[in-house]
């Protein structure tokens, strides 16, 4: 409809949305640029993803959305992409490795920009995501063999550690090691440094 209006190709439209002038006189520029602003056009994503391989669209994949903390940092995350022109893609992974596995193959079909993992749980799609290069993050949780530069959190291995440190220096002779699942990598990490001390 622009391409019509404006008398020009789709060639040039996209020339024109794209910064690229140098085919294009400054007229055409701003008789283009104005009827897009006047018809509210906004390119489409869709096609755009097609051509470069990577859409607008982040995922963040969260294990228990209820979760005060899941929340928290969900919505400082969608602020901050939202300032970057990005748009988030929430999803649900119930901390069970087959629906995380099905979410990240849809997400890599959708061709996302990245995918931010707040609790990851290992399974074999996460491991082919890493081994893949797909651009991700960890955030909480780390596996073991997920790079430490895609990584956001603390240490939970050297946690475990602090944590009996701390009961053998009170030299307290029976303790209990109460935790999560061990699906989850940063309770496994915990739990190894405490047995480890």
């Amino acid at each position: 409809m622009v391409a019509q209006r404006a008398g020009v190709s789709i060639a040039t439209i996209s020339r024109v949305l794209n910064g690229n002038t140098t085919k294009v006189s400054e007229a055409t520029r701003e008789r283009v640029l104005a009827i897009v602003a006047d018809l509210g056009y906004r390119p489409s994503g869709a096609g755009s993803a097609l051509r470069s391989g990577r859409s607008r669209m982040v995922a963040l994949m969260v294990p228990e959305p209820t979760n005060a903390y899941n929340g928290a940092i969900a919505n400082a995350v969608e602020r901050r992409l939202r300032e970057r022109g990005n748009i988030l893609l929430f999803c649900n992974t119930q901390e069970d490795p087959t629906i995380q596995d099905d979410l990240l193959k849809e997400m890599r079909s959708q061709a996302v920009s990245g995918i931010i993992m707040l609790g990851a749980v290992d399974s074999d799609g996460l491991r082919e995501c890493v081994t893949g290069g797909d651009a991700i993050v960890f955030v909480n949780r780390r596996p073991s063999y997920a790079p430490s530069g895609m990584f956001i959190g603390i240490d939970n291995y050297a946690a475990g550690q602090t944590v009996a440190a701390h009961f053998a220096e009170r030299q307290f002779r029976h303790v209990w090691l109460i935790h999560g699942p061990l699906t989850s990598i940063a309770t496994a990490d915990r739990v190894a440094g405490f047995l480890d001390y």
